[in-house]
């Protein structure tokens, strides 16, 4: 027997998961939030996003890190997969 499949289902849990995300990302300081967007979103390297800001590379690399555990504690429930897979998606 075929299994059926809701699609409206999936594409209301998927706009819910990106407006969380939207929002958890808003929660991060605006330079946490731009850092990890440039890294992230528009793949720049450590050391681009560090040229740009006029910081180290070292500073780059921490404001990622907070970035990415203040989202693994948004998203507890999700496995880390879904998460990444959400946020090379949705951008």
């Amino acid at each position: 027997m075929p299994t059926s499949f809701n699609g409206a289902e999936e594409k209301l849990s998927y706009r819910d998961l990106t407006l969380q995300l939207e929002f958890s990302l808003k929660l991060l300081p605006k330079r946490c939030r731009e850092i990890f967007w440039l890294s992230r979103v528009e793949n720049r390297s450590n050391e681009e996003i560090s040229n740009q800001f006029s910081i180290s590379k070292r500073t780059v690399e921490n404001q990622i890190t907070h970035a990415l555990k203040h989202l693994r504690v948004s998203y507890q429930e999700l496995p880390e997969m879904v998460l990444f897979i959400l946020l090379i998606t949705r951008f």
